[in-house]
């Protein structure tokens, strides 16, 4: 019997063990978890991306190895984006042909949610506070249903392209990589851009903020790789990856919770002491 806790973008399995070990194996898990958190720039260890070209496909990405892990193909799906869904489960994606889905990365499956209307949204950022999903099509900052797909423009984001784009819990803003290099604070009421950094890489193409410890990781393709910054940059290469992806994202709630972990251990050892 294999008992495991996943929270967003963390999961920890506890494997057989014998009547005497099961305190001491839910004593070596928190120990763990500290390890991870203390250790790691991001809160989470592990992440969900989508892939393009190649690498089409879901991936896993381990944030302190670097490994990046397919999921499940999706034949017949190119990737472009991808955020944070609104469950304990599941991400959102956007496909080049204008279309979202929901991407269950534990049961392996997408569902199409439907076409985008108005646009052909590319970026997606998911407000988990007000339960907001944000998306633009380069240009324009966009509001998303996420039960229909349907979308209702905010407005401009102004002259420069956006190829990358998350939300700020911190801020309440969304950031975003517009141009070559330059990173943006964007009001969600007005969609306003502010240029407040440089990432100092181009071909950036997703961010993902880490709520927790506030730091952002950055993806990039031609060359693949991994980066870590603050909302004003520099992005600072941490892993050169194999796969071109495209769109980052967890599913709820915020990783490396050690309260959520922690009130699940006493479930846990009932479970087994059932078992």
């Amino acid at each position: 019997m294999e008992t495991r806790f996943s929270g967003k973008g963390v999961s920890v399995g506890l494997g057989t063990v014998g009547e005497g070990e099961r305190t001491s194996g839910c004593y070596a898990l928190f120990c763990c978890v500290f390890i991870i958190i203390a250790t790691s720039p991001l809160s989470a260890a592990t992440i969900f991306g989508v892939g393009a070209g190649d690498s089409q496909g879901i991936y896993s990405i381990n944030v302190d190895s670097g490994t990046t892990t397919l999921l499940f193909a999706t034949p017949g799906i190119e990737w472009y984006g991808a955020t944070d869904g609104d469950d304990e489960s599941s991400i959102f994606g956007a496909s080049l042909d204008g279309h979202l889905y929901r991407i269950d990365v534990v049961e392996k499956t997408i569902a199409a949610v439907g076409p985008f209307e108005l646009a052909a949204i590319k970026e997606l950022a998911y407000d988990e506070s007000a339960d907001v999903l944000y998306g633009t099509d380069h240009s324009s900052l966009y509001s998303i249903d996420t039960a229909t797909a349907k979308t209702a423009l905010i407005g401009s984001l102004g002259a420069d392209a956006f190829w990358a784009l998350d939300y700020d819990t911190s801020m309440g803003k969304l950031v975003g990589v517009g141009g070559e290099d330059s990173i943006y604070y964007i009001e969600t009421a007005t969609a306003a851009a502010a240029i407040v950094g440089s990432t100092g890489q181009d071909r950036i193409t997703d961010l993902w903020h880490d709520a927790v410890s506030g730091k952002i990781l950055a993806v990039a393709c031609n060359p693949n790789g991994l980066y870590t910054m603050d909302s004003s940059g520099p992005a600072i290469p941490i892993w050169a990856i194999n796969e071109r992806i495209l769109g980052l994202g967890c599913p709820l709630p915020e990783p490396g919770t050690l309260v959520l972990i922690a009130s699940a251990l006493p479930f846990a050892m009932r479970r087994r002491r059932a078992a």
